[in-house]
């Protein structure tokens, strides 16, 4: 297909290229023109004219968009349009035609008709031109750009599937609207690559891809997560009914057989529904929700092979996940994934916050709300807290070799807070790594303080060892003001609750505004959780909000990618907040 694409536009250009040569040449009054001479130009015009048009409706190389390759090629059409009405007035004036003040002496032409010619062969030079520009600027930059799709079926990839969902969840906080999840299941797939080889596997992934993306509608996104499981991202929905509708579709036409040579390929698929309220949960933890349903869904013997997620899903894969992750350190399953923090006005990276993950080997990515309480049931929270310290600190110090000023931010259990030696504890860990003290901050949820005594002292006996303390999510629990005066704390940190309802209206930033004023008055840093565009960047500034965070600036990320957004270098000295 590539070949042939490039074939017609080397033939489009070689006939324009041709009909130019001629036309400049009879300009010079070099080839006197006739009638069936300018009847053959103008059949080589027509010629490049369709090569160029069809080559207009082919997609391009290297995986390029059609609609650049399209503006490309016609771009060639179009000079080579002009170079066909030239060719055309040859025809009359040297037909003895009359057209205008276009006439034929002795059957040459006048030289308007040269000078036409002329000038639409300029004009297609030009666009030759441009449209390698063009094309050498879409190469450097698909070169710098990550890759959205699949190389295999051509769907999204998985980093689009992320990106995508929490662009509509975000959207969705602010319009009031649900997003749903579809995690689609290919079974069979094994079976053929066992029976017929991985080469009949892939095209029954290729065509069941095809087939999860024709039961959608053209706004909604249809990806591959990887190996035989596809996601359906969908937009606004308004009632579940709408996302059980899509699933039975994909249930219907993956009974469709596939022809591979003589074989008949055969797959069936499992649908795991999810549906997200406005700000009620992330990305990944609606993902999770779907895989546990499309787990759910195969485990079915009543013929459906469709699940919607309810809270009892996560309950009852409670008690074998607290089992599995007493393991899960020691068997590497952990993984640390990091935020910048950025300074307002300024947006440079300020400090990181750590946020644990668990690679579930058969769930998939988990996020802390569903392992953490987990881990405290299971008595297993200390040495996970004590492993997300311990890597984390590294990490962090290895930064600071650039950055010598960058800090921490370390989410802290309740549980964590009772054990009377966490201090000491949290002291040897740092010595060891070489992290200093004064640019660590604990985040502490603000329920597991508020009048809990031995909780207090803990934290006093942090601060003092010069560890800095932010209490979490503040606005969401008791809030205290009472209390929170005798609190040892640094920083308040603003629930994305809070951020999301900002809208440019003293409605809607009274809260996030009452917050960050008391914390001003308390001579406390504040921290905005959650800022998901530049609205709510421009608006926190202005109300004195000091740093924030947030997929506006960047979700969580690899160490790998997050040291590409740390600055070059910044003077030591000075923990800042």
């Amino acid at each position: 297909m590539r070949r042939w694409t490039a074939t017609l536009r080397v033939l489009g250009g070689t006939y324009a290229l041709t009909l130019a040569g001629i036309l400049g040449a009879a300009s010079t009054g070099w080839v006197p023109i006739r009638l069936p001479a300018g009847i053959g130009l103008l059949a080589l015009g027509v010629a490049g004219l369709a090569c160029a048009l069809l080559a207009a409706r082919r997609d391009g190389p290297d995986g390029r968009t059609r609609r650049s390759w399209r503006w490309m090629s016609l771009g060639y059409a179009l000079a080579l349009a002009l170079n066909c009405v030239a060719a055309a007035m040859v025809v009359l004036a040297a037909g003895d035609g009359y057209l205008g003040h276009l006439r034929a002496y002795t059957g040459e032409v006048e030289p308007t008709a040269w000078q036409f010619g002329c000038w639409s062969t300029t004009l297609w030079l030009v666009a030759v031109a441009a449209a390698e520009q063009h094309r050498q600027a879409l190469a450097r930059r698909e070169s710098r750009e990550p890759a959205v799709t699949d190389e295999l079926t051509g769907l999204a990839n998985r980093a689009q599937v992320h990106e995508v969902l929490d662009r509509a969840l975000a959207r969705g906080a602010r319009t009031g609207r649900s997003t749903a999840v579809l995690l689609v299941g290919m079974d069979g797939g094994k079976r053929v690559d066992d029976t017929l080889g991985h080469e009949a596997g892939d095209r029954l992934l290729v065509e069941f891809g095809e087939t999860v993306r024709r039961s959608v509608l053209g706004g909604d996104l249809v990806g591959r997560l990887g190996g035989d499981e596809f996601a359906v991202v969908l937009h606004d929905i308004g009632r579940v009914d709408h996302a059980v509708a899509v699933a039975r579709r994909i249930l219907t036409a993956a009974r469709q057989p596939v022809r591979f040579g003589d074989h008949t390929l055969r797959a069936s698929a499992s649908v795991g529904v999810a549906i997200g309220g406005p700000g009620e949960c992330t990305g990944d933890e609606l993902l999770h929700r779907a895989d546990l349903a499309m787990h759910q869904a195969r485990r079915r013997t009543d013929g459906t092979r469709w699940q919607c997620w309810d809270r009892g899903l996560t309950e009852a894969a409670a008690p074998s996940l607290e089992q599995e992750l007493r393991g899960a350190i020691a068997e590497g399953q952990l993984r640390l994934l990091y935020q910048p923090i950025v300074a307002l006005p300024g947006r440079e990276v300020t400090g990181v916050e750590a946020l644990v993950r668990w690679e579930h080997p058969r769930h998939g990515l988990l996020l802390p709300e569903t392992f953490v309480p987990l881990a405290e049931r299971a008595g297993v929270i200390e040495e996970l807290g004590r492993w997300v310290l311990e890597q984390a600190s590294a990490q962090a110090r290895a930064w600071q070799r650039r950055v010598p000023s960058l800090q921490l931010n370390v989410n802290v259990s309740p549980r964590q807070l009772d054990n009377q030696g966490f201090t000491a504890e949290v002291l040897r860990i740092l010595d060891r790594s070489g992290f200093f003290p004064g640019h660590l901050v604990l985040e502490v949820p603000e329920s597991a303080v508020i009048g809990e005594a031995d909780s207090i002292a803990q934290l006093e006996a942090l601060t003092t060892a010069g560890i800095r303390v932010a209490l979490d999510d503040f606005g969401t629990g008791y809030s205290s003001l009472r209390y929170l005066t005798r609190l040892p704390v640094d920083a308040l940190k603003l629930d994305s609750c809070f951020v999301a309802e900002l809208d440019g209206t003293p409605k809607g930033s009274a809260v996030a505004q009452a917050v960050l004023r008391l914390g001003q008055m308390l001579h406390l840093d504040t921290v905005a959780e959650g800022v998901e565009d530049e609205s709510q960047a421009r608006e926190l500034t202005l109300l004195g909000c000091e740093k924030a965070q947030g997929r506006h600036f960047s979700g969580p990320v690899p160490a790998a990618d997050l040291e590409r957004q740390l600055p070059a270098g910044t003077t030591a000295g000075g923990s800042g907040a």
